[in-house]
């Protein structure tokens, strides 16, 4: 990376030096020569090396004992803004990967709260009455919560097609105690007298997430849990890495997981699935096996090396090429072999239309 940066300061030094050169004839040959960089190779294992991968059980785990203790510190202890921020941590993990397929960071930062009765915060929007990426209360008894997300990566592309699904009651039941509580207390600390965040989650000062600063918080957040710094678009990765694994554990459909994640099953392969060209290849080699048995058992039979069996609809000619013949002499056959010497058959067949196939017969 190093080398690289230094390869692209160095073309560019020397094109802004000539004047024959504008500013986009630079831009567009600096970016031919970083297409032409090499690329470094991204897997599971390069990015366990690097710190920023963990494998998917080790991940879940993790923030599930998370969400425990937060629970569990609620029941000994005041409602605090510690107390209170680690539950919303253990709502924010749950939303990222362990109780919903992950869905894109956009939709959760984005997320309203129940209790917003406001228009729509997506700036584009111009659909009238849409209430925006929001959490909605159902009922209360029984709890029932839904999430719709209307505003999407692919919302253009699949023709406003909103995602939107009911929550899982445990996951609903963890959410009813946070914004009971918990983001009381968070907003009460961090907000002046008459501001107020109408979104599920908040950062430190208790605004609503911008996308740099909930990658940083997400980080931080792992590190306190005893985790690598991992980016949290990784938990996608890892979320799709194991659902294509050749040992995936029960879970949900590939289809509809795609469709919560806001795309489709063949972006997993081209982004998500880090280890889709390796693990099909040795599919493959290994799958060999069973086809080379059928082949070993097969019932067909087992032609000699010398053995031509002409097709029934094939139509053969035979030319006798001698030393002293400057055109062959054709002599129509319809079966038999050609005799030693420099001769050639000509056949031409109904599956072969309008070409003839040469067989050289010495």
């Amino acid at each position: 990376m190093k080398f690289s940066a230094q390869l692209i300061m160095f073309h560019c030094m020397i094109l802004y030096s000539s004047s024959s050169w504008d500013a986009a004839e630079i831009v567009l040959h600096l970016l031919q020569v970083a297409d032409q960089l090499a690329r470094p190779v991204i897997t599971p294992d390069s990015l366990s090396a690097a710190g920023k991968w963990l494998p998917p059980a080790q991940l879940v785990q993790m923030l599930n004992k998370a969400e425990l203790q937060s629970l569990a510190d609620l029941q000994v202890q005041d409602l605090t803004v510690d107390t209170s921020r680690a539950v919303h941590d253990a709502v924010l993990g749950c939303c990222v990967i362990t109780h919903l397929p992950p869905l894109r960071l956009s939709c959760i930062r984005s997320l309203l709260a129940p209790d917003y009765t406001g228009p729509c915060k997506h700036l584009d929007c111009n659909v009238p009455g849409c209430t925006g990426n929001k959490l909605h209360l159902i009922s209360t008894s029984p709890l029932s919560m839904r999430m719709i997300f209307p505003h999407h990566k692919n919302e253009h592309k699949w023709k406003r097609a909103v995602i939107q699904f009911d929550v899982p009651s445990d996951l609903a039941e963890l959410l009813q105690r946070y914004l009971a509580g918990p983001r009381r207390v968070l907003l009460q600390h961090h907000l002046l007298i008459g501001d107020t965040c109408d979104h599920v989650f908040m950062d430190t000062q208790g605004r609503a997430f911008g996308s740099a600063v909930f990658t940083m918080y997400w980080q931080n957040m792992m590190l306190r849990l005893g985790a690598p710094a991992l980016n949290p678009s990784i938990c996608r990765q890892i979320f799709v890495s194991e659902r294509q694994s050749d040992n995936a554990a029960p879970g949900p459909s590939d289809r509809g997981a795609a469709m919560i994640m806001g795309h489709s099953i063949r972006q997993w392969h081209d982004w998500y699935d880090l280890s889709f060209h390796a693990r099909l290849a040795q599919d493959a080699v290994n799958a060999m096996q069973v086809w080379r048995n059928a082949m070993l058992h097969s019932s067909a039979p087992v032609r000699s090396d010398d053995e031509v069996v002409p097709n029934a609809a094939t139509r053969c000619r035979r030319f006798v090429v001698s030393e002293s013949d400057s055109q062959p002499e054709p002599a129509l056959q319809h079966s038999g072999y050609a005799s030693a010497g420099s001769d050639y058959m000509s056949c031409s067949s109904a599956s072969v239309e309008a070409s003839d196939i040469e067989i050289d017969l010495d």
